[in-house]
């Protein structure tokens, strides 16, 4: 393979796979699910490219050590190499079920994945500027025997890319791990920027309603107690790599804007925690979205959220804002 055309394949493969790997987060799952697909896609075709990629670097580097002049973008190549190489074969480690969310060690190893490939970006970035290839021209890089090898690089990437998806079938198409369901309150504690977990009292807590609404207030416990109760049954899938399916019961988060009347121009609410995390969500998307104030037949416990938390179906766990003290409708 062309040298060129390499260098070019792998780095539309990475700046793919960091695209997909963080993009996904932020949208539902109807819209994301196509982009975790590629992303699976993407990392196998980098994977098996790398053997081109192999005899690319072992003259490269034979060239540069033997040159009597200090070559600085070494570091950064081999900063970026290893970076890869650690963010591939954590990947195959997640996929294949060799390491978890909770094992070998107490993070996610997925966590470090994610990690990995933000570094990966500024590194390639820097890499390619400082290694960029102007020859040859683009359109004759793909000549017939090029063009075969493609063919056959991506017929064996269809292939693995099935063949690792059948290894756990509890593993969701975002690649997280089942940690159990049904369960109440025993499901794993995630807390998203590493906030403590606090102490609320329940007695003093108030849901603040305010912002583009008629009437804004302060709604206690009890008063959330008068609304119709809701139950649902909904997918909590963590960015740390594990999902859990449980049954949520509060109240509608549509029902309690609607009691403070939004005005006509009201198009998005924005949920915050005690801990100062917010999520903001179109009116329109938030017919099945629960205030909860219990899991199972349990009220919530202090890791999970109580006295209020609330319930995405479809959205990423971060999303489910925990300790819910403020609605703003704007």
């Amino acid at each position: 393979m062309p040298r060129r055309l390499v260098n070019l394949f792998l780095l539309a493969c990475t700046a793919t796979l960091i695209a997909t790997g963080v993009v996904p987060w932020l949208l539902p799952e109807t819209v994301a699910l196509p982009l975790y697909t590629v992303h699976r896609i993407s990392g196998v075709a980098l994977l098996l490219a790398l053997v081109w990629k192999y005899a690319i670097v072992r003259a490269s580097l034979r060239r540069r050590l033997r040159s009597p002049h200090a070559d600085h973008t070494l570091l950064v190549a081999v900063t970026a190499s290893a970076t890869l190489v650690f963010a591939l074969a954590s990947g195959v480690a997640w996929t294949t079920g060799l390491v978890s969310f909770d094992r070998p060690i107490p993070y996610s190893t997925l966590n470090l994945h994610v990690f990995a490939g933000a570094l990966l970006l500024p590194l390639v970035l820097v890499h390619s500027l400082q290694r960029w290839e102007r020859r040859p021209a683009f359109g004759r890089l793909v000549g017939r025997r090029a063009a075969l090898r493609l063919f056959a690089l991506g017929a064996a990437t269809a292939v693995t890319a099935v063949a690792l998806d059948l290894i756990d079938p509890l593993r969701r198409f975002s690649g997280s791990r089942h940690a159990g369901s049904f369960t109440g309150n025993e499901f794993p504690l995630t807390i998203w920027r590493f906030d403590t977990v606090p102490l609320i009292d329940a007695a003093a807590w108030r849901l603040v309603v305010s912002g583009s609404v008629a009437a804004p207030g302060a709604l206690r416990l009890a008063d959330l107690d008068r609304m119709p109760e809701r139950e649902l049954d909904a997918v909590i899938d963590c960015t740390g790599g594990w999902w859990s399916e449980q049954r949520w019961r509060g109240v509608s988060l549509s029902d309690v804007i609607a009691a403070s009347a939004p005005t006509s121009s009201a198009s998005r609410a924005t949920v915050t925690s005690v801990t100062g995390h917010a999520w903001s969500f179109d009116l329109d998307e938030v017919g099945d979205v629960l205030l909860a104030t219990h899991v199972g037949d349990e009220p919530l416990s202090a890791g999970h959220g109580y006295p209020l938390r609330l319930v995405a179906p479809g959205r990423r766990g971060f999303q489910w804002i925990k300790w819910v003290v403020r609605i703003e409708v704007s």
